[in-house]
């Protein structure tokens, strides 16, 4: 997995959601739309997940 500052400023982590959902580790926050630019240094699967790596 891509990785950068462990804390989702430095943007070094960015992969593209293919499906699933995904929860931000900093906010709580549940979301994921297909297509959608994820920092995986700051978000968790919340279930079964595909990412474009």
């Amino acid at each position: 997995m891509p990785y950068g500052c462990r804390m989702g400023v430095c943007h070094g982590c960015l992969v593209r959601l293919v499906d699933g959902r995904v929860r931000d580790l900093r906010t709580g926050e549940v979301h994921g739309e297909p297509g959608e630019l994820i920092q995986t240094c700051v978000n968790g699967a919340t279930g079964p997940l595909v990412l474009d790596v």
